[in-house]
């Protein structure tokens, strides 16, 4: 399943706070030119642990991927009321929406 969320403009800089949910991450650079504008998805799976993936957009079309694996056993993703709360929890006010595959 994937959810995206959108979080408040005064909130951008709460990733650091996510650190303390003993998260992994890993990045890419890559060019998109029909990239439309930042924003974050969170990747949830049967089996497995969930993955928010930011994107940000850069000049002439570069794009900045940015993903962490959420190790945090209390993150719940069964509806986007749970993940809505999880973010809350690390200060984050978000809008959730499930996306269709």
């Amino acid at each position: 399943m994937i959810w995206r969320y959108l979080y408040e403009t005064e909130h951008k800089n709460t990733f650091p706070i996510l650190a303390a949910a003993s998260i992994c991450t890993a990045e890419k650079t890559f060019v998109c030119s029909d990239f439309t504008g930042n924003t974050t998805y969170l990747y949830t799976y049967d089996s497995g642990v969930p993955v928010l993936v930011t994107f940000l957009a850069g000049e002439d079309g570069a794009v900045a991927a940015h993903g962490s694996f959420v190790l945090s056993e209390d993150f719940g993703t069964e509806s986007a009321a749970d993940i809505r709360q999880s973010l809350e929890t690390f200060g984050i006010a978000a809008e959730v929406e499930e996306i269709e595959r």
